[in-house]
Order: structure tokens, then C-alpha cells, then sequence
């Protein structure tokens, strides 16, 4: 296994080049304010001009899907500072930050946006969602969420392979030797059982692992 760090000048890409995309990668290129963004944009139309075929599985389609739902919010959270206008209704919105407690309400109110990654989003939206009262709240979110997640596989033609019971195996393995997290290890088994030949990742929790039949792009 060998980590191959952005431009990836060295490297002849071609359509038999199989290709599974990790999920930060999907959400730099979707947003333009994200540090990677440029980068991830420039990769991709590598990738497409030499026509290789680009894959997710199920969890990077689970997780993009989370944190599209979570960004559109937070997004919201900030409309009145960035002076734009939101994708919920502002009633919504309070109504939502209602259900958060005192301390979270505290840090979005005093806009410690140092302190966002502190907040438990999916915690909160799983909450409001199990409710028949609230879950209207959030209706929008998820329309949206996979509204966009449509628009990015039909633009990237991405094709998808799925979890099985060999590649879950694999995956405990991967988890055991290298302590690995469950969904980093699922990407890379997922990837070696399916013979894809790259990881394409800002991830750096694979770039000291040698023993996989997959090498890394790294961004």
C-alpha cells in the first residue's frame, strides 16, 4: 500500500482506473468556502477527463447525507451575520434551537462558532425527527440533503458497491491490526474486496498502514 499526495503528477490515470471516493472529499467539492475545495476541484476534473470510474458504498452515502443536513443548518444558524437568506423559515429555525439545551442554545446565541463542532447536531435532529410534533421542522433538511447527494452522483457518475459479509470481515481485521474507526475501515476493506485500486481521501489516519492491496490519494 503507498500514499500518493496531491497533484498526483505521477500517476497515469485511464477508464480502468477504479477509484472509491471518501466522503470529505464529496462534501470539499460541494463546498467553495471549504480550505480543499480548489484542490478537490482540480482532482475531479482529472478524474473525469480520464474517464475513470469513481465509487461510494453504503456509509459514505449515509455520511454525506448527515453532514449535508447538518452544514445546511448550521448555514442557517448563521444567516442574519452573513446576511443571506436561509433555507428554512426563521420560526423553524428558532423552534429547532429550542429543542437544543441551555449550553448549546448559549454558544449559538453568543455565535462561538469555535464552538460549533462541540454541538451534538445529529443528536438533536435524531430527536426532533423520532418526534411526530417536530419532525416537520426538519423537512427541508433532508429534501434538500438528498436533492444535492442526487446532483453530485449524476455529475460524477458514481457507481456504488456494497458492504458484505466478506468485506465486513476484512474490515475487523483492518480495525484490529491498525486501529482503525469502524467507517475508515469499511472504506479501505470495502475498497480491497471489490478490486479498486485507490482511496481517494483527506483522511490522514491511512497514511501509515502498508498492509492493503489499495494505495491512497491523498488530498
Amino acid at each position: 500500500m503507498k500514499t500518493f499526495n496531491y497533484p498526483f503528477e505521477n500517476i497515469k490515470f485511464n477508464r480502468h482506473t477504479k477509484i472509491l471516493v471518501d466522503t470529505c472529499f464529496l462534501l470539499s467539492l460541494l463546498y467553495d468556502k471549504d480550505p480543499k475545495n480548489n484542490e478537490c476541484i482540480l482532482t475531479f476534473k482529472k478524474l473525469l477527463a480520464s474517464e475513470c470510474k469513481l465509487f461510494v458504498n453504503d456509509i459514505v452515502t449515509a455520511e454525506f447525507i448527515n453532514q449535508i443536513q447538518k452544514k445546511m443548518f448550521v448555514n442557517d444558524l448563521k444567516f442574519k451575520w452573513d446576511k443571506t437568506e436561509p433555507i428554512n423559515t426563521r420560526p423553524n429555525i428558532n423552534l429547532i434551537i429550542a429543542c437544543f439545551n441551555k449550553n448549546d442554545r448559549r454558544i449559538i446565541k453568543e455565535r462561538r462558532l469555535e464552538k460549533f463542532h462541540y454541538i451534538p447536531f445529529n443528536k438533536y435532529f435524531y430527536n426532533i425527527a423520532k418526534n411526530s410534533w417536530k419532525r416537520d421542522l426538519l423537512k427541508v433538511y433532508y429534501e434538500k440533503a438528498v436533492e444535492m447527494h442526487t446532483q453530485i452522483e449524476q455529475a460524477m457518475h458514481l457507481k456504488y458497491v456494497t458492504i458484505n459479509k466478506e468485506s465486513i470481515d476484512l474490515a475487523k481485521e483492518f480495525m484490529k491490526k491498525f486501529m482503525l474507526s469502524v467507517n475508515d475501515a469499511y472504506h479501505l476493506a470495502c475498497a480491497e474486496y471489490n478490486g479498486i485500486n485507490y482511496l481517494l481521501t483527506l483522511d490522514c489516519d491511512f497514511e501509515e498502514i502498508r498492509e492493503a492491496n489499495i494505495d491512497i490519494l491523498k488530498i
